[in-house]
């Protein structure tokens, strides 16, 4: 549920990044930023499934077999980076669709090389 299932697929993102307040703390460098942005999918080649013993009635539920279209989802995100590459984000999106879910929340640490 939720999840696509293929054996080729093609991804997009489409950003727009803003380097809101620079500051200097404990003798570093650090600035917070944010993001506004579109991720969109498709799916190129599904995988052939055998739902033979699926029930019906979960059948559309889980599945959408003849899916072809563009799923998309929109967000927004914050950035706090120390000395330009190490960075703290949170980014929050929601499917144009209901039937890819409700919504997500990202949470990622790391550092950009």
């Amino acid at each position: 549920m939720q999840r696509i299932v293929t054996d080729d697929f093609l991804l997009g993102t489409l950003e727009l990044r803003s380097r809101l307040i620079n500051f200097r703390l404990i003798k570093q460098n650090w600035y917070i930023g944010a993001v506004l942005f579109m991720d969109a999918g498709r799916i190129l080649n599904p995988v052939k499934l055998n739902l033979d013993d699926l029930p019906p009635e979960s059948l559309s539920t889980y599945f959408n077999t003849g899916d072809r279209s563009i799923h998309k989802s929109f967000g927004a995100g914050l950035k706090l980076a120390m000395n330009e590459n190490f960075v703290l984000s949170a980014e929050f999106a929601v499917p144009s669709d209901p039937q890819d879910g409700i919504s997500g929340l990202y949470l990622g640490l790391g550092y950009q090389f």
